[in-house]
């Protein structure tokens, strides 16, 4: 308790009522929790089994619950997370045992049956799919008025009713489920309520700013007089999944008599990053304002850095991780999508850096649109490759049929060949064949980089995939990833094999997503890629939480903190993202 300063101190000396404790970056709010237990415990008399500590995920509960433990002992104290915890309220009215909830890969797998589409389902897809149901149910929409933002209305609904029935016949329920029977439950049966209310007269939550319409909805239920909840509004960054820093705004309204304190004392970062840090999150309207002080350490300014593309960017940062080797296993690269780890692993492979990935790494070379590409490069410079062409002869769509195909591999090896010459096909079909020779024709001729795009833009692969909106990102990034090359076979071999590479050391660099980034720190962080259409992304209207992922991403520098921007990406002039017009327009 020694250790704790003034705020601090004031919210775990508060013993009865609401409290809203807003807990900024590096302001120790797991300290808060755990020492605001002990002091219910010691000075209070509060029971342990009347305590209740709830957080997002099973490694916080487990980590939190080992901290208190060591200021405190073994003890009763509950450390839960909200699905085991609804799991447990659930389990008082339905018999469900826990081998009836469905794991994310099975959900996943489900859903791919479901969608049965003809082409191989990006995995992107499918969890975008999984997370719009995900945030239909945590917001409780009626799925009869929700509007899908992944695919077309009624497809998304064919595909939510059809899961729906899937678990009802198997008698299954997923982990979303979970907090809507919990929600059921408590608003139809009193009993269960009461019980639970009476049991946990002290309830502790930490991460508040992720908490779900769901999720708050059970916890008013369940709040008899003493509710604690740490978090901060600037850190809501899981909008897809119905978090939203709104509970916590309007926490004030739903508990008039609720307190505030800010914990405004960052021991993290040096104050030069803390005041950079503060100016850009101000640009956000609907939040409560903040100031934070530091350690005391000024340290130095936030840098920008700018380079032309991204292959200059992930050249030239990986050199300046190389000189810093003494600091490798306390860095951080941090990007906003995942695919933009690719350069940085190439690199770091080159320069024989040690790397770790935060996130489960997809390679580009994998996904089936990039497969297509490969697979005309193959033929082009090998038409006895009969499987790579069996895989592009429709896409785009030239109407070959398996029998027309079957037919053509039977005479000779010259595939395309006795397409054109069967007299039996129309013309128009015929003039596809003559025009998907003279294509292939004109690929061996190019480099890799020259040879992608003219697939892309001459052939038409990009139109063929206008639908898989998605695509078009990894597909910049596989074309990007062939400049370095000359010869197409290298290009093919080294994409191949690619995967294969990939090791995810113990220690190294460590390579994130913004989402991913949340709750770690780092001695020194680069930012890559912040520029309009990634920060914020182009694909996300929220233009608010675009801004908190960023700070999020910002924050996890304590002492050395490094922002990219390219001139360029892929083809096209890139601008600065806007979130740091405030920084460069004081710079000029």
């Amino acid at each position: 308790m020694n250790e704790l300063n003034e705020k601090q101190l004031s919210a775990v000396k508060n013993f009865r009522g609401k409290m809203i404790v807003l807990a900024g970056p590096g302001s120790g709010k797991t300290t808060i929790i755990t020492h605001k237990v002990k002091y219910l415990l010691e000075n209070c008399n509060v029971a342990e089994k009347n305590i209740l500590v709830i957080t997002f995920t099973k490694a916080a509960a487990i980590e939190m619950k080992k901290r208190f433990e060591k200021i405190y002992g073994t003890n009763k104290v509950l450390f839960a997370t909200f699905h085991s915890f609804f799991f447990k309220i659930i389990r008082s009215f339905y018999d469900l045992p826990a081998k009836n909830i469905l794991k994310e890969n099975e959900r996943k797998n489900i859903l791919k049956q479901i969608i049965n589409s003809e082409f191989e389902i990006d995995d992107d897809f499918l969890q975008s799919i999984s997370n719009e149901i995900s945030l239909l149910k945590n917001d409780l929409h009626d799925i009869n008025f929700y509007s899908s933002k992944i695919c077309a209305t009624d497809e998304f609904q064919k595909i939510f009713l059809a899961y729906e029935k899937y678990k009802q016949e198997k008698c299954k329920i997923d982990f979303d489920d979970i907090l809507s029977l919990c929600y059921k439950v408590l608003t139809q049966n009193i009993a269960i309520k009461n019980f639970y209310r009476d049991r946990y007269k002290f309830i502790l939550i930490d991460e508040f700013q992720d908490i779900n319409r769901t999720q708050y909805e059970c916890i008013k239920l369940l709040t008899n007089e003493n509710l604690f909840v740490v978090g901060d509004d600037d850190q809501s960054i899981y909008k897809f999944r119905g978090a939203s820093p709104k509970f916590l705004l309007d926490f004030p309204k739903d508990f008039p008599d609720a307190k505030i304190i800010i914990l405004d004392k960052n021991y993290r970062s040096t104050e030069k990053i803390i005041s950079f840090c503060g100016k850009i999150i101000a640009q956000n309207k609907n939040r409560y304002e903040k100031k934070f002080s530091g350690r005391g350490i000024i340290g130095s300014e936030p840098k920008i850095l700018q380079f032309e593309n991204i292959t200059q960017q992930a050249q030239k940062i990986s050199e300046m991780i190389k000189k810093d080797s003494a600091k490798i296993n306390d860095t951080a690269v941090i990007f906003r999508t995942n695919i933009q780890a690719r350069a940085f692993i190439e690199n770091f492979m080159n320069l024989n850096i040690a790397y770790k990935l935060k996130d489960e790494f997809s390679s580009i070379y994998e996904n089936w649109a990039v497969k297509d590409i490969l697979a005309y490069m193959k033929f082009s410079i090998d038409n006895k490759n009969i499987s790579a062409l069996a895989q592009i002869i429709n896409r785009p769509k030239r109407f070959v049929s398996k029998t027309m195909f079957a037919k053509a591999t039977k005479k000779s090896y010259n595939v395309l060949e006795n397409l054109f010459n069967d007299k039996s096909l129309p013309m128009w079909q015929r003039t596809y064949i003559e025009e998907l020779i003279f294509h292939l024709n004109e690929l061996v001729l190019k480099k890799p980089y020259d040879c992608v795009r003219y697939i892309r833009k001459i052939i038409g692969y990009d139109k063929f995939i206008k639908e898989f909106r998605w695509l078009s990102e990894i597909l910049d990034e596989f074309q990007d990833s062939a400049k370095n090359f000359s010869d197409i076979q290298d290009f093919i071999f080294y994409a191949e094999n690619f995967s294969a590479k990939i090791k995810n050391n113990n220690g190294g660099v460590t390579l994130t997503t913004m989402h991913s980034a949340k709750g770690l720190e780092f001695d020194t962080v680069f930012i890559i890629s912040a520029i309009e259409g990634l920060i914020p992304h182009e694909k996300n209207y929220e233009i608010e939480e675009e801004l908190r992922l960023f700070y999020v991403a910002l924050t996890r520098a304590k002492n050395n903190l490094f922002i990219s921007i390219t001139k360029n990406r892929y083809e096209l002039k890139a601008e600065p993202s806007r979130f740091l017009n405030i920084i460069l327009k004081k710079e000029n």
